[in-house]
């Protein structure tokens, strides 16, 4: 392709983006746009700019492809925990103090990604006794985001602040997975919906919102797009009602009816319709160190060279790589495991901060190189492992994960991760042999004990997980124990 053409086609294809989805495709954000443009093209199997944008214009299925590829879609639960301790102590009491505690209360994420969000919203309004006829709605431009959402079936990413309470009041395990349980997807709808759409959607339509979530969209919409945006979105809030974007989101200045509040440096917007100011002073939320977060929108620095960097490198703090990572920071992640390629716990953490930042393809690719640089690694082998399956790859991710096995054959989440994919291919036996191992490994441990390469996962839930593989599975047509899974 020449040049000239390239420019062209190129740059007809971005103003494009631009126009159906609102961002403002300057500087890194146009060069990860092109980017992402060309994974879609080679995913729709087309090689020329032209030709592809024949195709996003008239069959829906690529335009998906390309919109997926674009969307940014990193969230977790209960992100920017200031903000829901506001929601809770403020927003929510305040609405049931003034309406009573029987009224419903109507809520919306923007740009909800994969439903975090939106279930976490309808988590707080159970935990506060709100009225069940209260909802949350989830919009999002993806199609397979919201088809995610709606499943209510999440990896262990998105639960890395959750503990062990949290995880048995609100999740079973299914396999690599963790379920949401019905009672609260049952409090959240969703529905595709762009957000440069002129029409609200239908629940909005039907019942203007109380509380309405628009996180991390607005620092990628132009100017005149995001005044748009927020003129529609104000239309959609009661008198009265809430806008919260994120703390890394630009300041919504001007409006003539929204007034802002300042809390834990987060800031807060509430409609007003007479433009009255009445909103009383709050008082400082104590936010836990812990829970604390630093939000940066570009990469880490390139790594100083030896001309510009006289002395060694500082060791490895592995603490303050894994609070950076608690807490969602993983720009900070990468910049503290930069310097240590040679340690394989260092990898290991700035692999998941890829994860959470890239997707699981990219970490797939730094974590294949890392396996072959620290070959005796578990950790390493079992992430590679959990990016084959997550990418479709069941087969690779089994011989992953055996390798695993025979790395350290005490690890029970390896054996059940085995176990999982056998499963799912149709090896029962295997499989159960699997499962039968994990359970057996679990049951020797403190039912308390957290199980290795888990944050969270104690071994008396795994053991029952397996447990359940095992009953489920269909009974044994073959005694070939001696077999290798």
């Amino acid at each position: 392709m020449q040049p000239s053409s390239f420019t062209t086609a190129h740059s007809q294809l971005l103003q494009f983006l631009s126009e159906r989805m609102g961002l403002e495709l300057i500087g890194t954000r146009r060069d990860a746009a092109l980017s992402a443009i060309r994974s879609a093209m080679a995913e729709s199997d087309v090689e020329t700019f032209d030709e592809y944008y024949e195709r996003i214009t008239s069959e829906d299925i690529h335009l998906d492809r390309l919109i997926d590829a674009v969307s940014v879609g990193e969230t977790y639960f209960f992100r920017e925990p200031a903000q829901f301790e506001f929601l809770r102590n403020h927003i929510i009491t305040g609405l049931q103090d003034a309406r009573g505690y029987d009224t419903p209360i109507h809520c919306w994420s923007a740009g909800c990604a994969s439903g975090e969000e939106a279930y976490s919203i309808a988590i707080l309004l159970e935990d506060m006794g709100v009225s069940p006829s209260s909802r949350v709605l989830g919009t999002d431009i993806s199609k397979s985001a919201i088809e995610q959402a709606r499943a209510g079936l999440y990896r262990a990413w998105s639960l890395r602040t959750a503990d062990a309470a949290f995880m048995d009041r609100y999740f079973s395990l299914d396999g690599l997975n963790y379920r949401l349980c019905d009672r609260i997807r049952e409090r959240a709808i969703f529905e595709r919906h762009n957000l440069t759409a002129p029409v609200a959607p239908d629940m909005v339509v039907a019942e203007s919102c109380d509380v309405i979530f628009l996180r991390n969209v607005l620092i990628y919409f132009g100017r005149d797009a995001a005044t748009v945006l927020i003129e529609r979105l104000v239309s959609c809030l009661t008198d009265g009602g809430w806008l919260i974007t994120a703390s890394c989101d630009p300041p919504i200045q001007g409006h003539p009816t929204l007034e802002s509040i300042s809390s834990e440096g987060c800031v807060f917007y509430r409609h007003r319709k007479s433009g009255a100011r009445t909103f009383p002073t709050v008082r400082s939320i104590a936010i836990a160190p812990e829970c604390e977060q630093r939000f940066v929108s570009t990469l880490p620095a390139a790594v100083p060279t030896v001309n510009e960097v006289a002395t060694k490198p500082h060791p490895f703090d592995r603490d303050a790589a894994e609070k950076a990572s608690r807490v969602g920071d993983y720009v900070e992640v990468i910049r503290l495991t930069a310097d240590h390629p040679d340690d394989p716990t260092a990898k290991a953490i700035s692999i998941r901060a890829t994860a959470n930042l890239t997707g699981s393809l990219g970490a797939y690719r730094e974590c294949d190189r890392s396996c072959r640089d620290h070959p005796f690694s578990v950790e390493l082998h079992y992430l590679r492992g959990l990016f084959l399956f997550d990418l479709g790859r069941s087969s690779d991710a089994a011989d992953a994960f055996r390798r695993v096995v025979y790395l350290d054959p005490t690890l029970a989440l390896a054996h059940f991760s085995l176990g999982t994919i056998l499963a799912k291919s149709g090896d029962i036996s295997r499989a159960r042999r699997a499962f039968q191992t994990a359970h057996g490994l679990c049951m020797a441990m403190d039912p308390d004990a957290i199980i290795p390469l888990t944050e969270h996962e104690p071994a008396s839930r795994l053991a029952a997980a397996a447990r359940s593989q095992i009953d489920g599975l269909a009974p044994a047509d073959d005694t070939a124990i001696g077999e290798n899974p």
